[in-house]
């Protein structure tokens, strides 16, 4: 039958003794919680809750560019319209949605070159964001006649669109703090 004392020190190390009643051995074992370990891992889940988020705006994004009939097929240039953008949007937001779990289980963000390479894989990922919330506004303030847009997608796109700086600003925010 076994016993467990604990002990806290003022160093922020957790010390607990296994006590084998029977033979009388204490065993120490150390547990220490870095206050860095903590905001890297808090970071990390922050990362991971925004990306989850994100796919409510791939979905709309291709339910837009499906079914809406107003303004999405505008031409803008000879071949490019708010679909296309919405399209390509939405598959490269999927990509992300998809490849972000694969990536955190076979980094060990423990290690610290792992870490930093997952860090610039979302910092790459987050400026491709920002090139495409550039050209989505471009477009639909720039160059396209909003105007003839239903009341619902020219609130998406409005919404979506700032959702989208903001996102970008909050993973970037993230992956300097985790560097």
């Amino acid at each position: 039958m076994s016993n467990t004392d604990t002990n806290i020190s003022n160093n922020n190390t957790i010390e607990t003794y296994n006590s084998d009643i029977e033979s009388n051995i204490r065993e120490p074992i150390h547990i220490s919680h870095n206050r860095g370990d903590i905001e890297t891992i808090f970071s990390i889940k922050l990362l991971i809750c925004i990306t989850i988020f994100y796919v409510s705006i791939v979905i709309l994004d291709i339910y837009y560019a499906l079914y809406d009939d107003s303004c999405v097929n505008q031409p803008i240039n000879s071949s490019i319209t708010l679909y296309t953008y919405l399209l390509i949007d939405a598959i490269y937001g999927l990509s992300l949605v998809l490849f972000l779990p694969i990536i955190l289980f076979v980094l060990d963000l423990d290690n610290e070159y792992e870490r930093q390479t997952f860090c610039a894989i979302s910092l790459f990922r987050t400026l491709i964001i920002f090139v495409l919330t550039s050209i989505g506004t471009y477009m639909f303030w720039g160059l396209m006649d909003n105007n003839e847009c239903k009341k619902s997608v020219y609130y998406y796109m409005f919404i979506s669109l700032i959702i989208r700086y903001i996102f970008g600003l909050l993973f970037m925010g993230l992956n300097i703090e985790i560097l």
